[in-house]
């Protein structure tokens, strides 16, 4: 059997990312509305225990988000190409304020909530749900905005992609001639 060494081009790195972008868009995507869809069983939830309809109140399951499967994501892009938009290094590194400690609260609200629905404890689960309000739009505008910027991080690297092959065709033309 012949071994082959496969060489890595500019090309195949650039499709690589590519793919590596679209993978995250569609995970911020799903993030995106599963939050809508939470946001809207938390607000039909809160309208009915406001009016004691208890009767009415169907348990609806509201899944947690998957942090470690986003991390794995974000990770597979190049540093380098995450610091070119200052907004979406913040928004990950951030300890106080990153999508990641928002996710965790977000999902410490929706098993508190599973908890108080096993138990029928109405007045509880309509205070958790007030906070996990909170959390949801909140979590929902960091999305949004990491999804835009991640967007224009495809852009700016689609942009990129033929000055830095050019240059390296200079390069590579200047010390042929030499």
């Amino acid at each position: 059997m012949i071994n082959q060494m496969i060489q890595t081009t500019p090309t195949d790195k650039q499709e690589g990312e590519k793919a590596v972008l679209a993978s995250i868009a569609i995970e911020i995507d799903d993030i995106f509305f599963s939050l809508r869809k939470a946001d809207q069983i938390i607000r039909r939830e809160l309208n009915l225990l406001n009016r004691y309809k208890e009767r009415a109140f169907k348990k609806h399951c509201i899944n947690p988000i998957n942090e470690e499967h986003l991390k794995k994501i974000i990770n597979k892009i190049q540093p380098q190409h995450l610091l070119m938009d200052e907004y979406i290094a913040y928004m990950l590194e951030n300890e106080k304020n990153s999508i990641f400690s928002l996710i965790r609260e977000y999902n410490t609200y929706v098993d508190k909530r599973k908890h108080e629905q096993e138990y029928d404890n109405y007045m509880n689960l309509m205070k958790i749900d007030e906070k996990l309000v909170s959390y949801i739009r909140h979590l929902g505008a960091m999305t949004y905005h990491l999804n835009i910027h991640l967007n224009l991080l495809n852009v700016l690297l689609r942009n990129a992609s033929p000055v830095s092959e050019n240059q390296l065709r200079s390069i590579k033309d200047s010390k042929d001639a030499y």
